[in-house]
């Protein structure tokens, strides 16, 4: 019992070191949710980020250490890069075993980017969740973004497409950005829009 308390323990500290998430990979169709993210939801996405990193650690702790979680409104985007080419398959397997994922992004890497910066990138994520926060008529806890290698990844839901415009050209505007993949989910038509930046 001491034992399994430890693990979960350490589950969640190490899960907290993972900054707060289809190169090669394959986006998957499930339910749209319209309905905006709150209190609950937050608590519903913890628990599945915890529930998907366990069973990576539960693998192999590297796997847990080198792969990214972001969940959204049961959407799960997976990012880093790892060290067995195999793991980038294994990941979304283990992700969609979760019972509450809607939708997996995988866009984990197997050889490791020249250009990574992980200062650069907590740089770029800060800057734009403070530009959302400071515009007015944006809820930014509808919204989850993650930086990685320069490319913003974009999850969340939009109040219309106007909404949606403004938080991508706040990212397409900041200094040190090269892409934006949008998975954000417009409220009012219920449907997904993808975007990337040339």
């Amino acid at each position: 019992m001491v034992k399994i308390f430890l693990t979960s323990s350490a589950l969640i500290c190490l899960s907290g070191c993972v900054p707060v998430i289809v190169g090669g990979g394959m986006v998957a169709t499930g339910t749209v949710l319209a309905k905006k993210k709150g209190m609950s939801g937050t608590i519903s996405d913890s628990s599945l980020s915890l529930s998907i990193k366990t069973h990576f650690y539960n693998l192999d702790p590297n796997m847990h250490a080198e792969v990214g979680v972001n969940v959204q409104s049961g959407d799960v985007l997976l990012t880093g890069t790892v060290s067995k080419a195999e793991w980038q398959k294994e990941a979304e397997r283990l992700t969609w075993t979760v019972e509450g994922v809607e939708n997996v992004y995988n866009y984990i890497n197997t050889t490791e980017s020249k250009n990574h910066n992980l200062f650069k990138d907590s740089w770029i994520t800060t800057q734009i969740k403070t530009k959302i926060l400071a515009t007015e008529d944006i809820r930014s806890v509808n919204y989850s973004i993650k930086t990685v290698d320069g490319i913003v990844y974009l999850m969340g839901h939009a109040k219309g497409q106007k909404e949606l415009d403004t938080v991508l050209t706040i990212c397409r505007n900041l200094n040190g950005v090269d892409k934006v993949v949008s998975m954000v989910k417009i409220n009012q038509k219920n449907q997904r829009e993808i975007k990337q930046e040339p």
